[in-house]
């Protein structure tokens, strides 16, 4: 280590700062940590969006369920607006699932320091549940529908 490096921990704020000076070791454990936690969080993070979609598409089908079950739509403007709000939740939600698959990878290899074999582990774990659920690969199909030639919903029956 040249005399001129220095590590040192300090405050971001506006004003004075107190320093804490690290040694080499250190430092590099603090900085290591951060990226964990960093990528632990982008995974939290992706995974409560991903929760959060499924939950408006659902309120949204139930909302209009019962207000179907109530009240008689019997314009064209009504159908389409029902119909547009459950292909937006749809497609956020399909959208939000791939997003979590394709990111896992890079964020579970930084909280495991770039263990060679953590992407083939979460690759098996993928396969594994793809090939157990029948909802997976429905999923599966209907985002790459989605993604290259319509929307998931074409009718809403009332």
């Amino acid at each position: 280590m040249e005399a001129e490096d220095k590590y040192i921990i300090t405050q971001d704020i506006i004003g004075p700062s107190t320093e804490i000076g690290l040694d080499v070791e250190r430092f590099l454990q603090l900085r290591s940590a951060k990226e964990t936690l960093s990528s632990a969080f982008s995974i939290e993070e992706k995974y409560e969006l991903l929760i959060r979609n499924f939950v408006e598409l659902e309120s949204d089908v139930l909302v209009n369920t019962v207000q179907d079950m109530l009240t008689s739509k019997q314009e064209y403007s009504e159908f389409f607006d029902v119909r547009l709000k459950i292909n937006q939740r749809m497609v956020n939600l399909l959208t939000s699932c791939r997003l979590y698959v394709d990111h896992i990878k890079q964020h579970a290899k930084a909280c495991t320091e770039d263990d060679p074999s953590t992407n083939s582990k979460i690759n098996s774990l993928f396969s594994t549940e793809y090939d157990a659920h029948f909802e997976y690969r429905f999923f599966e199909a209907l985002r790459n529908y989605v993604q290259h030639r319509g929307l998931a919903v074409h009718n809403v029956y009332h």
